[in-house]
């Protein structure tokens, strides 16, 4: 049976960082480029037809994973606790593989930091569009859900 890895991140800010790959290679000065920014989350935040806003609907891809493949062939993994806890052993005991040393220092894509979030406004009512997908996850994964997500 082969394995199945599902990493889980807090979908706000996976819409966010969606966003942000989408645009990568519009040609905008900074300040269109993040006025495009801001309004591309604001719409894709609200559209549930969004091709942004399905990615970010974890319940869904959880459901359908569940459908297709045996659940004890599914690990799933939280993004804070592989980035920032560096808890990697239930990924390389899962995957059957010894473990090794990574290097968590390296940044790629860093540059897209300097980015300023949308609006509290307009991330508050992303996180309310996304009230859902936040609770379907709580029901799933319990106490599991890192405590720095915005739900």
């Amino acid at each position: 049976m082969r394995p199945n890895l599902f990493i889980v991140g807090d979908p706000i800010e996976r819409l966010w960082s969606s966003v942000k790959f989408e645009s990568r290679n519009v040609d905008l000065s900074f300040d269109e480029k993040l006025e495009y920014l801001h309004c591309r989350f604001r719409e894709a935040s609200l559209n549930p037809d969004d091709l942004l806003n399905r990615k970010s609907r974890y319940e869904r891809t959880i459901t359908e994973l569940e459908v297709s493949v045996p659940k004890e062939a599914i690990q799933y993994l939280f993004y804070e606790d592989i980035f920032y806890r560096q808890e990697l052993g239930t990924l390389f005991d899962f995957l059957d593989l010894d473990p090794i040393t990574l290097n968590f220092s390296q940044k790629i894509n860093e540059g897209s930091k300097s980015l300023s979030k949308p609006s509290s406004w307009d991330w508050a009512n992303a996180i309310d569009s996304f009230s859902p997908t936040y609770e379907a996850l709580r029901v799933k994964f319990l106490d599991r859900i890192p405590t720095e997500w915005h739900s």
